[in-house]
């Protein structure tokens, strides 16, 4: 009789635990942009714990702000702020890996899209 044998759960290779190649030792910083600088700090430091490492308006006309933001140690994530920029095109999603830890995307919900735009529905 066969025996069938269950997959284990999928992990994702690594540098450290499989020897893997990487071009860098650390990442600094990955710039982004936000159109509302106010609710991304509110969501990173109120719901995620992390801090403001840096914050202030940028030298040139207008009112746009850049802000790094704590994400990792050693690791910011650098936001600049454009008031006319659009919303993504896509959600966050939960990570499927056990025990893991990740913002990936998928294509965005009417509800998402409404709060990203402060509107209901």
């Amino acid at each position: 009789m066969a025996t069938t044998i269950q997959p284990e759960p999928t992990m994702y290779a690594t540098p450290e635990r499989d020897g893997l190649k990487a071009p860098f030792a650390s990442v600094h910083h990955v710039a982004l942009v936000t159109n509302d600088m106010k609710k991304t700090v509110a969501f990173y430091r109120d719901v995620l714990g992390s801090e403001v490492a840096l914050g202030h308006r940028m030298p040139r006309p207008g009112t746009e702000r850049h802000y790094m933001i704590t994400v990792a140690p050693g690791t910011v994530f650098a936001f600049f702020e454009f008031p006319d920029a659009n919303p993504p095109t896509t959600r966050p999603r939960p990570c499927r890996q056990p025990g893991g830890r990740s913002i990936t995307s998928a294509s965005p919900s009417r509800a998402w899209s409404s709060s990203m735009r402060g509107t209901s529905g």
